[in-house]
């Protein structure tokens, strides 16, 4: 449920996004949060143009695992 993810973020001191890049540019009904609540977004590949500049925008370090 989003209002336990909401809180956990709340109460945490960083918060990190895991997606695999299947996930990019997808809707979903719901937002569990902004990106400026965000520190870190871990990921298998490299996100499109508009995504990398928003992580950027937002200062978000990004993590491409291998």
């Amino acid at each position: 449920a989003c209002w336990v993810k909401r809180s956990m973020i709340a109460r945490s001191s960083r918060a990190v996004l895991l997606a695999d890049s299947s996930k990019f540019d997808t809707k979903r009904l719901e937002i569990v949060c902004g990106w400026n609540e965000l520190s870190d977004f871990v990921t298998d590949r490299a996100p499109p143009e508009g995504l990398a500049r928003a992580l950027a925008a937002a200062k978000i370090v990004l993590h491409i695992a291998t």
